[in-house]
């Protein structure tokens, strides 16, 4: 007898059979048991997850002779004959060749006639997509007025690309993909019935390579039989399918914890004298990160990460090794990297470049990066350094000191008294340093206090010890030479307050007063920053370039040059006398100037000229 593959031995012939389709089955079963069965069916749903099978079942409870029944028995004539898939009264058709409208008139016609010898005439028609809309059109009018005796089930992996008339006359059933654990357990009773030694392991990694799809899962399973024998073990699973096991995964997190970028090359190494795709490696590296983000984030919902418990226990202890920011950063830039490996000549010198900007932080200056170094910080000072297998940060480039800790903050406010602290400024004025220039001159002897606060910082454990300030003094020195990333700032956010802070410059810090001078003929700006939207823009980009929020207030002064880079031909004070309210200029004069401040000021665009129509017209 030859040979049976199992996906069509263990194929389900009992709606109690399908696997992880509970919200299918339980409908069907009550729909034939009360008689309210529709005569048209959309199952629709990815690729081996029972679409098919169940349209088979259905077939059988319409059918079977002691039926209808909530769920056939299997063992009658009808439900032998329509198993073999030699049953006159159910038709199998495949779409993908049977398609034309010339095939829809021909079923129409036929389903007129009555069953052979069945109760019902069940047309089965597979990969509905597939079929043209002149054959859709076709099977309107049978689909709206059907016979009686007549039952259509249309199955499809692609609902879209149904019509909306067909589909509004189906009740339409969406098949989901079957979780890895319900797959996993499916792979273990039929090991049982085959007498198939198989580790757990292999059968969670059969599981997770199907991707929800039980029949893909049956012909792995079906494969490691014929590569190993009856017996199957996670390193032949492995060898065979190409897959990453679930151990490498969880090391490869690890390393990232660690932040030990030898660790990284090391495993790296090993992947490729092992054969493996490091783009597959990647890809589910990106999953794994996912599942550690979402238990991460949100602990109280362990559902929504697809993995058998025990996974799904290693997975949460995992996650305490990462801060939320952590990981959706390392998340980011290996979809980067897998994105960049598709056409890359060198795979492998992708990853690592990748992997090391997810070890090192530090090392670069976007506002991802100073997270990920403010979260690592935080949690270094609350639990005490080298914990989870972090290690000393080594002396490093000196911006690594610009960074502050927001909980060396909180610890020193709760120690000192409720005297307002200064954090450093952020990574991005270390970028300077990063590309050769020394770090703020006129901070530079606050550098080694800050360095030998990292370094002695107590932990929570003692707190007798006083917490030393955890960063420098924001003062005025250091806000001009951070003025153009200040301009810079203000202008992303807001042309007009630009405009405005443009026209004046920092002149005296006090506390968190910053006082800004302008020129007397700028004063309407000054009056424009210090109330309202414009002095919110500006104050936002101080807080987030030094981290601290401050009050604006302006001065006039007569001995100040204008700073703006290109004087408008004419300034607000020239067209409007605020006092009065009115326009300085005649109408002709006055439109002019306003059309030159808005181009030139806000950046604004001449679309059309309308000549002014003295008639009134």
């Amino acid at each position: 007898m030859p040979y049976v593959s199992l996906y069509r031995k263990y194929r389900p012939q009992k709606f109690s059979e399908v696997v992880g389709q509970d919200h299918v089955t339980r409908t069907l079963s009550n729909a034939i048991r009360d008689g309210r069965l529709a005569h048209a069916f959309l199952f629709a749903g990815p690729r081996g997850t029972g679409k098919t099978s169940t349209a088979r079942i259905l077939a059988k409870a319409l059918n079977c002779e002691s039926g209808p029944a909530p769920e056939p028995c299997g063992t009658c004539g009808t439900c032998l004959s329509i198993t073999a898939g030699s049953s006159l009264d159910v038709v199998e058709i495949d779409a993908a060749s049977h398609g034309l409208v010339e095939d829809a008139r021909d079923l129409r016609e036929k389903a007129l006639f009555a069953p052979a010898y069945a109760r019902s005439k069940i047309y089965i028609i597979d990969e509905a997509h597939m079929v043209s809309a002149a054959g859709f059109n076709a099977l309107l009018k049978i689909l709206e007025d059907p016979p009686s005796h007549v039952v259509f089930v249309f199955a499809t992996t692609e609902p879209h690309k149904v019509l909306k008339t067909i589909v509004g006359r189906c009740q339409r059933y969406d098949f989901r993909r079957v979780p890895t654990n319900l797959l996993a357990e499916h792979l273990t009773r039929i090991c049982a019935s085959e007498n198939i030694k198989a580790d757990a392991a292999a059968l969670s990694l059969i599981a997770r390579a199907a991707d929800g799809s039980v029949r893909d899962g049956l012909s792995m399973l079906d494969q490691l039989v014929a590569y190993c024998g009856e017996s199957i073990a996670l390193a032949d699973a492995t060898s065979l399918l190409g897959r990453v096991t679930s151990e490498l995964l969880l090391e490869m997190a690890d390393v990232l914890a660690s932040r030990q970028p030898a660790r990284a090359f090391g495993l790296v190494d090993r992947l490729v004298n092992e054969g493996h795709d490091l783009r597959q490696f990647t890809r589910e590296s990106i999953d794994h990160l996912r599942n550690l983000f979402l238990l991460r984030v949100a602990p109280e919902s362990p559902q929504l990460v697809d993995a058998t418990d025990d996974m799904r226990e290693r997975l949460a202890a995992q996650s305490h090794r990462f801060e939320p920011g952590e990981l959706a950063r390392d998340l980011r830039l290996l979809s980067d990297a897998h994105a960049e490996m598709r056409g890359a000549s060198n795979p492998r010198l992708a990853l690592e470049v990748y992997l090391v900007r997810c070890l090192l932080p530090e090392a670069a200056t976007d506002p991802a990066a100073l997270l990920a170094r403010l979260e690592r910080l935080e949690r270094r000072i609350a639990v005490g350094a080298a914990v989870d297998g972090f290690e000393e940060e080594p002396a490093g480039p000196a911006y690594a000191d610009l960074a502050p800790s927001k909980a060396a903050d909180r610890a020193a406010k709760s120690e000192q008294g409720p005297a307002p602290s200064a954090p450093a400024p952020p990574a991005r004025r270390g970028a300077a340093s990063a590309a050769g220039a020394p770090p703020a001159a006129a901070s530079e002897p606050q550098a080694p206090a800050r360095r030998a606060t990292r370094a002695t910082q107590p932990p929570p454990a003692a707190p007798a010890a006083p917490a030393a300030h955890p960063a420098g003094k924001v003062d005025l020195e250091m806000v001009k030479r951070s003025w153009p990333e200040v301009l810079s700032h203000v202008k992303t956010a807001s042309r007009v307050a630009h405009l405005h802070l443009s026209n004046g410059a920092p002149l005296a810090m006090e506390g968190h007063v910053l006082e800004l001078e302008f020129p007397r003929s700028s004063a309407f700006h000054g009056r424009a920053l210090e109330s309202g939207q414009y002095a919110d823009k500006v104050t936002a980009a101080i807080e987030e370039l030094f981290g601290i929020r401050v009050h604006l207030r302006c001065t006039l002064r007569d001995d100040v040059p204008e700073v703006v880079d290109e004087p408008l031909a004419q300034s607000i004070e020239d067209i409007v006398d605020p006092e009065a309210g009115a326009v300085r200029l005649n109408s002709e004069e006055a439109t002019k100037a306003v059309v030159d401040l808005v181009k030139r000021g806000l950046g604004g665009e001449v679309i059309e000229e309308i000549p002014n129509r003295s008639d009134g017209r």
